[in-house]
């Protein structure tokens, strides 16, 4: 295997692909060179029911940096989940909202697209729709994806 120059890839390999950062900002990176990082809502949720999650999956570390502008060890020690946010604003990242509906869970999965326009994805029907209103706030995903498994 080629050694790679990339200072984050390396750090990640010296840790087993795996690092949390001090605001519980995870990353990982598998043996085939997928790059994940995933941090919960960082406000409290007004319902223990359900739980946000922002995340930035299946990229690469170059493609990541290349997007985001973090290239070194010490920005990655800084990203916090309000970033994530933010990236996800850009249409970098998705939130997965994960509801509980009586005896299991439901997820949906929201982007933003380089349209502007926002989607949700179902995993376990593999359909994405068109979300008529902006989601900017963790009650604003819980809302939506509450309201689209009591059509279920």
């Amino acid at each position: 295997m080629k050694p790679t120059k990339n200072a984050i890839t390396r750090h990640l390999n010296d840790n087993l692909g795996h690092y949390i950062n001090p605001f519980n900002v995870e990353t990982t990176l598998s043996e085939n060179g997928v790059f994940n990082m995933d941090a919960t809502w960082p406000e409290p949720l007004p319902d223990p029911d359900y739980v946000l999650e922002i995340s930035i999956p299946d990229t690469t570390v170059e493609y990541f940096g290349k997007l985001s502008g973090i290239k070194t060890v010490e920005q990655l020690l800084f990203v916090s989940p309000h970033m994530l946010i933010e990236l996800y604003q850009m249409g970098l990242a998705y939130v997965m909202c994960m509801v509980q509906k009586k005896l299991f869970f439901y997820e949906l999965y929201f982007r933003k697209k380089p349209n502007g326009k926002f989607y949700s994805y179902d995993i376990k029907t593999n359909k994405t729709r068109l979300v008529k209103r902006p989601l900017q706030t963790a009650e604003d995903f819980y809302e939506y994806t509450r309201e689209y498994i009591s059509k279920l």
